[in-house]
């Protein structure tokens, strides 16, 4: 009887602990099938996103237009059950499920998520600035941001002194010029005019008149007609929206820096031979912001010009000799019009038309895949002041340079000029347009998933068990 009792005893302690082992492990395994899921689930990243940009998202729409997030629970719910059931899809398999772990299905598993676009694109700006990181290191990073600084103060200097000098210039309208054989010979005034001299300054007004496309590409079809009519950019369009679930943001340094140059890197502009989308010119497209190649190239160009009009203007009156020239044609400008008093006036008007023609051929140098020194000497001027009035398509001056700055570099100078915010908002439209161009017509940024938190309930015989986990390409 004693021993009855004894064993009776003994069997109720095994049962008792066998009961709260199983209870431990369905617990330990509910915990891993729910990771697992969620790692099965964020595995099936974008391949042609990651592929084109580096970039690590789920497409929650799952090719429509659309997040999905119903079929993303059914998929986290599919994968956690080969833990849970380790025999399950095994026709001839010894497997069992010796725990008796079951998964309760319910609609309200997925407790938040954060989508690309989230919080003005803070993901999205995130993984940018991680791969940037690995690319510039903290030295070429600093080395970017102490060149466009520099090259940007110079710029708005140059800038502002051509402003307070010249701006006026543009709208001056001279008195009509009486040539010299029709002066009237009586006049008080006379000065020996050079032979063949030519006003330069009414030539360079038609030229302004025209354009900068007309004056910097010698044939319109050189233009790309491309543009993104019918298509809403991400950043004025409705977007959806994460829930119960902060975005993680870059926690370093230089932030719009990298953004700048993973765009110069990543998007092709009008000199550059990258794979293209729905526009050609999409480097422009951030810094312009327009439908249409044309506008945006448009709009570029005349941004550099005025850059370049403010370098070159303030050469010409460092520079003795072509500060002569100038005057001299002012001079005998001011006297062909019996009006000296305006020489000085004038002179001020022949320089910036100077600075403008000069800009021009900078212009097509840059487009060329030439360069051009932010700051020129004689050694890199290209126009005399006699071809000035000659200015057109026909005629170039182009001397090719060794050193300088570049197209891009020039881009690299006006993109600094945008926000952190602008620069998000350009790259998030070119990345879903491009995406779109390649065929994936429903391709949408606000349907890429970030991070993604689920809680699952599991029942071991009649105990029920919560797991809420979280994963994320931010891990």
């Amino acid at each position: 009887m004693f021993v009855s009792l004894l064993l009776l005893a003994i069997f109720a302690l095994i049962g008792t602990a066998l009961y709260s082992c199983r209870q431990a492990a369905g617990r330990v395994v509910a915990a891993s099938g729910t990771e697992q899921a969620l790692y099965s689930l964020f595995g099936q990243y974008d391949r042609e996103l990651y592929e084109k940009y580096g970039l690590l998202f789920l497409d929650g729409g799952y090719g429509g237009t659309s997040l999905q997030s119903g079929r993303m629970l059914s998929e986290i719910e599919e994968y956690a059950e080969y833990i849970f059931n380790p025999g399950k899809g095994r026709l001839l398999s010894g497997s069992k499920n010796p725990i008796g772990l079951k998964l309760q299905k319910q609609q309200d598993a997925i407790t938040g998520y954060v989508l690309a676009t989230d919080d003005g694109g803070r993901a999205f700006r995130r993984q940018i600035c991680e791969i940037m990181k690995e690319k510039l290191g903290p030295a070429g990073l600093l080395l970017l941001e102490k060149r466009l600084t520099e090259d940007q103060q110079i710029a708005e200097q140059q800038e502002s002194e051509y402003e307070a000098t010249a701006s006026w210039s543009e709208n001056y309208t001279l008195p009509e010029v009486v040539l010299p054989d029709e002066a009237d010979e009586e006049s008080e005034f006379s000065i020996e005019i050079p032979e063949n001299f030519t006003n330069p300054l009414e030539p360079i007004r038609r030229m302004r008149a025209a354009g900068v496309l007309a004056m910097v590409f010698p044939l319109a079809g050189n233009i790309s007609a491309a543009g993104t009519e019918g298509k809403t950019p991400v950043s004025e369009r409705s977007l959806q929206k994460g829930m119960n679930m902060a975005a993680d943001g870059w926690e370093g340094n230089g932030e719009k820096l990298m953004l700048l140059e993973y765009l110069v890197r990543n998007f092709p502009c009008y000199t550059s031979e990258k794979e293209t989308g729905t526009l050609k010119y999409q480097i422009e497209y951030a810094i312009a912001g327009y439908k249409t190649d044309r506008e945006n190239l448009q709009e570029t160009l005349s941004r550099l010009l005025t850059i370049r009009e403010g370098a070159n203007f303030i050469h010409i009156l460092r520079d003795p000799v072509k500060r002569s020239e100038a005057e001299l044609t002012g001079t005998i400008i001011s006297f062909l019009i019996l009006n000296p008093e305006l020489g000085e006036a004038i002179t001020i008007a022949i320089e910036a038309a100077w600075a403008y023609g000069e800009s021009i051929l900078d212009l097509r140098q840059l487009v060329q895949g030439g360069k051009v020194p932010l700051i020129k000497d004689a050694a890199s001027w290209q126009l005399p002041l006699y071809q000035l009035p000659f200015l057109n398509w026909r005629v170039t001056y182009m001397n090719p340079l060794s050193s300088g700055m570049d197209y891009e570099d020039y881009l690299r100078l006006l993109l600094f000029l945008k926000s952190t915010e602008d620069l998000t908002n350009s790259l998030m439209d070119l990345v879903e347009w491009n995406m779109q161009a390649g065929g994936r017509t429903n391709f949408r940024m606000d349907n890429c998933v970030d991070a993604l938190s689920v809680e699952l309930k599991t029942k071991i015989g009649q105990n029920t068990y919560s797991v809420e986990r979280s994963y994320g390409y931010n891990a």
